[in-house]
């Protein structure tokens, strides 16, 4: 499987609204943190998706509480 049909395949499992969020959680980031750290690495996944909840959900409208 080539790179792009794996990213393809990531896109359809988490969604495009998670993806879109994943590049806004990268932007923020003091460190270089890429894509694939983000997707593959179960700590980055978990400290990603924190962040989903708590701060990008809030923002967009859909808080976690």
């Amino acid at each position: 499987m080539s790179i792009l049909q794996d990213y393809e395949e990531i896109n359809r499992f988490i969604g495009k609204k998670k993806v879109e969020a994943i590049s806004v959680y990268i932007e923020k980031q003091d460190n270089s943190l890429f894509f694939s750290d983000i997707v593959y690495k179960k700590k980055e996944w978990e400290k990603f998706e924190k962040w989903y909840e708590e701060v990008y959900n809030s923002k967009h409208g859909k808080g976690a509480k």
